[in-house]
């Protein structure tokens, strides 16, 4: 971390330098300078704010977003490229430098064998990741990264984004870092740039991509060609920037959940402030990646923890991201002195200010009578990948030995067992009627996720979770998410068909892609006036459900139901146009409309974005066989 911290303050300097890049593949360009008309939609560049706002850019210049992406230099390469060489699962690789390139030679587990040379580095506080340019445009992920904390290399499959139980991923697996899921412009490009344009070419299977490799100060504030002209030229009337401390407090907490959220992608690049559900619909609650608490599992990147957290869902004070992290380094937190000595939670909570002990039990100095050492405790959410939970909740270690969750008890007294933490905790707290309601209510939620992530979800409490407005919206969306399971239960359909215009879009969104499983005409109506919600992600969602429910929504000239298909054409041409998991949904639509050719080149392009992968041929192999061309079959054996 400290070698980290260092190499930011030194590439400070560096980040007022090229904001915009194009044509990554062959022969990247960089832009010079540009004026406040650069862009169509006024966007400057962050050197552009420096004038004005001198401060803020300098902060911003040492920051982790400010230097999210670079080419590599001496200056900007932290791994060990000294002709090291590292060995994971029957693969190997070595890293080294030759006139002035840093190259990774890689020998895969099925014995293939390449060199590659760096085109840019990813990353530089935890982990460095470098990526190397493919002819047809693509940038690809190189398997092995630089571990800064530990100072070591490691193969992909050991960081924080993957995990493949321990061994090397097999060839044919998307997460293979020669396959679409390790291809930057496609499955990273939205995060780890600003302003990204995907510019991929279906005929051609080519990226003319083009990004700002920094997260900018546009991409949080809005465009600023426009809020540059107002105060250059005139007074600042009519100034568009987007203020982010005047945002109410949901819409404050979206401008960092584009990159802050494990979520399904709907419209690219939106404009910060804006309403989030027009662009995205983040995960909830699903087997795999949270606990049956609700807290998560794996790397969800915290919005969804926080999202839950009593703190912010209950105080009259705008608790936001900012609260914590200084806005123009969300990668560090604010007055580190200040979070250790609990004065930001004391702002509130006066009450554990002066009687401290009282409350924790702990010795003042110590980690249990910190805030964060109990109420955000250190998960250990992969390997080598350590977060604070965002849930800000209480320790429960009754949950632990219900439920097999982590608590904060024993996370810190490794020591002890269970019982032990329980028999303190019931001790200190348990005669209380506010800690008998929370550990009441959280058993209880407990016991429903099991049950739900089993494939067998409890109606009667899940439909109380979706008809309570005051539960935080994570757990309402995904009542609505598991109440698509108890098809057999008319009380699901009736709780889907009254949230379908619930007040949260997210909620909304949930419950319009859960009812349509029921296929009743009730249902079916409900998912078609859906089709007319403020929202995109809504309307989408409620197209995609009818598209094989009610084949005509693909031709309807009716006004509502035109609108939402040009949404959905919107992420399909857009944003899903290089994944090869929506082929077979895209040839089924053209196969249904009777356009067989076109069904079939869709095929053939899955086949081009996924060529190790025999899914993709297997897809085809069978639309030719159903077409009764046996010798075209064969010949993609």
């Amino acid at each position: 971390m400290k070698r980290g911290l260092a190499l930011l303050a030194a590439l400070a300097a560096l980040a007022a330098t090229a904001w915009w890049v194009a044509g990554v593949g062959g022969g990247t360009t960089v832009a010079p300078h540009p004026t406040p008309t650069t862009t169509p939609d006024g966007r400057v560049g962050s050197a552009e704010c420096q004038a004005c706002h001198p401060k803020e850019h300098a902060e911003w210049a040492k920051s982790a977003h400010a230097h999210n992406m670079a080419r590599p230099t001496p200056q900007t390469v932290v791994g060990d490229f000294n002709d090291v060489t590292y060995v994971f699962k029957g693969t190997t690789s070595r890293m080294y430098t030759r006139d002035g390139k840093y190259l990774m030679d890689h020998t895969d587990v099925d014995g293939e064998t390449g060199t590659y040379e760096v085109a840019w580095v990813l990353g530089i506080m935890r982990h460095q990741a470098y990526l190397f340019a493919e002819p047809d445009g693509r940038l690809q992920v190189l398997p092995t990264y630089w571990n800064l904390e530990e100072k070591s290399w490691r193969d992909s499959v050991e960081g924080p984004v993957q995990d493949w139980h321990g061994g090397a991923v097999p060839s044919s697996h998307q997460e293979h870092w020669r396959n679409f899921g390790r291809t930057y412009n496609r499955a990273c490009m939205e995060c780890h740039a600003s302003f990204p344009e995907k510019g991929y070419d279906a005929e051609t299977n080519r990226y003319t991509s083009a990004f700002d490799p920094q997260i900018s100060c546009e991409a949080c504030h809005g465009p600023g060609g426009e809020h540059v002209r107002v105060w250059r030229t005139l007074d600042g009337t009519g100034d568009p920037m987007r203020k982010l401390d005047r945002l109410d407090l949901r819409a404050s907490i979206e401008v960092c959940t584009p990159c802050h959220a494990r979520k399904r992608v709907y419209a690219p690049n939106p404009v910060p402030g804006e309403p989030f559900a027009d662009s995205f619909a983040p995960d909830v609650w699903q087997q795999g990646t949270f606990f049956v608490d609700g807290r998560s599992s794996t790397l969800n990147y915290r919005w969804v923890d926080y999202l839950q957290n009593r703190c912010m869902d209950r105080t009259a004070r705008k608790m936001d991201c900012g609260t914590c992290h200084p806005p123009h380094d969300l990668h560090s937190v604010k007055d580190a002195t200040v979070v250790e000595s609990n004065a930001i939670c004391t702002t509130c909570h006066l009450g554990q200010k002066t009687r401290l002990t009282a409350h924790t039990h702990h010795a003042p100095e110590s980690e249990g009578s910190r805030c964060i050492g109990c109420h955000m405790p250190k998960m250990d959410l992969q390997l080598r990948m350590t977060v604070r939970d965002h849930t800000i909740s209480s320790p429960l270690p009754s949950l632990t030995a219900a439920y097999q969750v982590p608590n904060a008890c024993t996370q810190c007294h490794a020591d002890e067992d269970v019982p032990w933490a329980e028999g303190y905790v019931q001790a200190w707290y348990g005669a209380q009627p506010s800690y008998q309601r929370y550990k009441a209510s959280m058993h209880e939620r407990a016991e429903v996720l099991t049950q739900a992530f089993a494939g067998r979800p409890p109606v009667a409490p899940l439909v109380a979770w979706l008809d309570n407005p005051g539960l935080n919206v994570v757990q309402r969306a995904s009542a609505a998410q598991f109440l698509a399971l108890a098809l057999g239960d008319p009380r699901a359909l009736a709780a889907l068909l009254r949230h379908v215009e619930d007040a949260d879009p997210l909620v909304r969104y949930y419950a319009v892609r859960a009812v349509g499983a029921f296929q009743t005409p009730a249902a079916l109506n409900a998912v078609r006036k859906a089709l007319a919600d403020p929202h995109l992600t809504v309307r989408v969602a409620a197209f995609e459900t009818l598209m094989f429910l009610d084949p005509g929504v693909l031709t309807s000239p009716e006004p509502i139901t035109a609108k939402a298909r040009a949404d959905f054409d919107l992420r399909r041409t857009l944003v899903r146009v290089d994944d090869p998991r929506d082929i077979p949904v895209k040839a089924m639509w053209h196969l249904q409309g009777g356009r067989i050719t076109e069904a079939e080149q869709e095929l053939r392009r899955g086949v081009a974005l996924a060529p190790r992968m025999p899914r993709a041929r297997g897809d085809l192999i069978q639309f030719l066989l159903r077409q009764r061309r046996l010798d075209d079959a064969k010949a993609e054996v």
